[in-house]
């Protein structure tokens, strides 16, 4: 198994796992009697700070695991911020980047011009993505009542009459956001140029009048055609735009007292979101050939190749309302880039997250004591 395929399985497997560690739960059929002690989804922490450990982003020009940060700022009842960066481990995570750069010790990325294969010296661009953007809360009110799944869970080992993932139902207010959304939005990666050629069926043409066909061969300057279709052809794509959207977002924030139990909680806060992307600032840079370990190159023009500047995608947060905790999410969609190349899955941990009460905040925390 080849180390793409490696890092592949383990992301998959990550995302298959941790749900049913998170989720797999059963309800206790034992009667519990509990006190509620708080029941406020408006009191909650302001600002939340998340290192990602974990990130992958699969899309179709590009494969990637590494890292992220991310800041949530709820500014006021009616404005949440949010600002986030993800980037690459380094150059074996970024596998565009890794495939354009890597064969021994020459470059992997190479044409045929004139019989003579000669190296693509553009300077390869890591994958990384930032974001900054604000929810605008149209409507925002904790007056829809629900259930609450709470997980029963002590430092007591003397409580052997519950398992571990056992839960009870509890009744609480849900607090719900409807949200108008608008961001920038920043991209930029390696990306295999030949197989856009190959989709599109698109040339790119020379400044000394070759021509880099879609099958992989040249047409050389003086008409003859490259005896072998060899061109790995690599490149940067780049978009910069914006992104406007809508969100649904649940929060709870409960606290009770069961008996026998100490203080245990629901702090969950769910966020639902679906963005039209629309980057005027999508294009693809043009390839540069070194000739013979000269100061002279050829520019192959790469406006031939179609890029769409208009994308999509549909997502999910899932954050808590506690002090030091984790995260997760991931998305869906289309991103402006190359022409038919758009489509990508995303999905990212956070652990830790540090979030902050200012004035009036109240984190549902499950920490405390064992039994009294």
């Amino acid at each position: 198994m080849n180390v793409k395929k490696r890092y592949l399985l383990s992301a998959l497997m990550t995302c298959m796992v941790l749900p049913q560690l998170v989720f797999g739960q059963k309800e206790s059929n034992k009667a519990l009697n509990f006190k509620v002690i708080s029941d406020e989804p408006f009191k909650i922490n302001k600002m939340w700070l998340h290192f990602q450990p974990l990130t992958t982003d699969i899309s179709m020009t590009n494969f990637t695991l590494g890292y992220g940060l991310q800041a949530n700022y709820f500014a006021t009842d009616y404005l949440d911020i949010r600002v986030s960066f993800r980037s690459t481990y380094g150059q074996r995570t970024d596998f565009a980047r890794n495939a354009a750069l890597s064969q021994g010790t020459s470059r992997n990325a190479a044409v045929t011009v004139d019989d003579r294969r000669l190296p693509i010296v553009n300077d390869f661009k890591r994958w990384n993505i930032f974001e900054v953007g604000g929810c605008y809360h149209i409507k925002d009110d904790d007056d829809k009542r629900g259930t609450t799944r709470i997980v029963l869970t002590s430092k007591n080992k003397k409580i052997r009459e519950y398992n571990l993932m056992d839960y009870i139902n509890v009744d609480s207010k849900i607090r719900t956001i409807m949200g108008a959304r608008l961001g920038f939005i920043g991209y930029g990666s390696t990306t295999n140029l030949g197989v856009a050629m190959r989709k599109q069926n698109r040339e790119l043409k020379g400044d000394d009048g070759s021509v880099l066909r879609p099958d992989g061969s040249t047409v050389y300057k003086d008409g003859r055609t490259s005896p072998i279709a060899n061109n790995r052809i690599y490149g940067n794509v780049t978009s910069y735009g914006f992104y406007l959207g809508g969100s649904y977002s649940t929060i709870r924030n409960v606290v009770i007292k069961p008996d026998r139990f100490p203080n245990l909680a629901n702090n969950i806060m769910f966020n639902s979101y679906f963005d039209l992307i629309i980057a005027p600032a999508t294009k693809v840079e043009d390839v540069k050939v070194l000739v013979n370990n000269t100061p002279t190159y050829i520019i192959y023009d790469a406006s031939a190749l179609k890029v769409n500047k208009i994308g999509w995608r549909a997502g999910f947060d899932i954050m808590y309302n506690q002090d030091y905790y984790w995260a997760f999410g991931g998305e869906i969609g289309a991103r402006p880039t190359l022409g038919k190349r758009g489509m990508y899955l995303a999905a990212r941990i956070s652990m830790p997250v540090f979030s902050f009460r200012f004035k009036g905040a109240r984190p549902a925390s499950t920490v405390g004591g064992g039994l009294k």
